[in-house]
């Protein structure tokens, strides 16, 4: 029996992915049960309530301060406007080529590369969006993105205090998670460029762009451990309740 699971943030997060293959390899290995009735080789799947939303299940303290801080951001954005917000958006809706790409890593060498990691006090993640950014950086010019932003993922639901609700999120299919960005300024992003075009005249000038690559990782790095460190306080997802227009709010957001 072959069975396919794609999902995306729609449904729910990665651990959301984890919870449904653990739940069902336990139904696999349950003995046959009368509790679900097949016809026609399918079966009607029970009706339930919605998770709630997460700031019932988990603490999302606000300062007043931070939301003044995220309101001058959202109404006054020409206060605001960064050389990584991106000038083409929004994207058209028009027939577009997609391309999609597998990097793989064999077990032989993810050794190497997380004791790399450690020597230069990061983590494969925050290694990753280094990459992706010199990655993004040599591809595209400088008239068309002079900075750039990514994101990294943080579950939440180890943050969950006991008591909060009778729903526990770590057995829970649900998005628990906030976005923590982190933005490649300006002047790093030339720099960057810079190297590589040096290196590509000089191949001995390559440990330049490295040494870079490894002070970015270890920045991200350091920019995760604050953010775990603060907790769910002073959280964009903690504002979430107060955006009525959710689409709305999704795609004036403009940023490489």
């Amino acid at each position: 029996m072959d069975v396919v699971f794609a999902w995306d943030h729609s449904a729910g997060d990665g651990k959301s992915g984890k919870i449904l293959h653990d739940t069902f390899l336990t139904c696999l290995n349950t003995p046959d049960s009368n509790s679900i009735t097949l016809k026609d080789r399918s079966f009607d799947v029970p009706v339930t309530l919605h998770t709630s939303p997460m700031d019932q299940l988990i603490d999302l303290p606000i300062s007043l301060g931070y939301i003044v801080s995220e309101l001058s951001r959202e109404f006054l954005p020409q206060l605001s406007t960064k050389p990584h917000m991106a000038t083409w958006a929004p994207i058209f809706a028009e027939p577009a080529k997609t391309r999609l790409s597998w990097v793989h890593v064999t077990k032989e060498a993810l050794p190497s590369v997380l004791d790399a990691c450690r020597m230069h006090e990061t983590t494969l993640t925050a290694f990753l969006n280094a990459l992706f950014m010199v990655s993004m950086a040599t591809r595209l010019s400088e008239a068309k993105a002079r900075a750039f932003s990514c994101g990294t993922p943080i579950c939440f639901r180890h943050f969950q205090k006991a008591g909060k609700s009778d729903i526990d999120c770590n057995k829970t299919f649900m998005n628990c998670y906030a976005y923590w960005p982190f933005v490649f300024e300006q002047g790093l992003i030339a720099k960057i460029r810079q190297q590589f075009s040096d290196a590509k005249t000089n191949p001995d000038l390559d440990i330049n762009l490295e040494d870079a690559v490894w002070d970015v990782a270890r920045t991200i790095r350091e920019g995760l451990l604050a953010k775990l460190k603060q907790g769910t306080k002073n959280d964009t997802v903690g504002l979430a309740k107060f955006i009525g227009d959710r689409d709305g709010h999704v795609f004036n957001t403009h940023v490489h």
